[in-house]
């Protein structure tokens, strides 16, 4: 699925969503600098049941330990944070949920890091809401693979100073030794 089917898919989803991982920062930038395989929808934990309504049509499916598990919309909690939904037309799409606590967003993989929740969307050049860049690359730090490296590059620069101080501290603070640190000046 492109963005703009994405968009016009979640046009009329009732809570708050951003599309997330490379396509966000492509979006953000206002180009494409690589190819995708697949697009991210970021929703809210906790509106969990908006998802489940607005998806009624689809098949729905979560990750856990690396398998897909069939959804029937219970409740799902962490370490549980990725759905796959798919359409009997063939359109996918993979969501991911994120935590909010007290009016900020938490990194799922180490609760200390947080942004104010007001700062976890921006929006894309064609108007579409898009994870943050910084939230977007802090995730991708994890495994540290060329496409991300990529993206890092291609967006650092453009990053506000106020981003680029959060993110270095982020990744200092969730991955102490990463490579990308020598990279970004921390």
């Amino acid at each position: 699925m492109l963005p703009p089917e994405a968009g016009a898919l979640m046009e009329h989803y009732p809570g708050w969503w951003a599309i997330a991982g490379g396509w966000a920062l492509d979006l953000w930038l206002g180009e494409q600098t690589r190819v995708h395989s697949d697009l991210e929808i970021a929703l809210l934990r906790h509106e969990q049941p908006l998802v489940v309504a607005h998806f009624s049509q689809w098949q729905m499916q979560y990750v856990a330990e690396r398998q897909l598990h069939p959804w029937a919309g219970e409740m799902l909690t962490l370490p549980i944070h990725e759905l796959h939904i798919s359409h009997a037309v063939g359109a996918r799409l993979e969501l991911l949920l994120n935590e909010v606590e007290q009016g900020h967003w938490v990194f799922r993989r180490d609760p200390r890091v947080r942004l104010p929740f007001a700062d976890l969307r921006a929006t894309s050049c064609c108007g579409w809401p898009v994870l943050s860049p910084e939230v977007v690359l802090l995730y991708k730090a994890r495994l540290d693979q060329p496409k991300d490296r990529q993206d890092l590059d291609a967006v650092w620069s453009r990053l506000s100073p106020g981003a680029q101080a959060w993110l270095r501290d982020s990744i200092v603070q969730a991955h102490p030794a990463h490579p990308w640190l020598l990279r970004i000046g921390a």
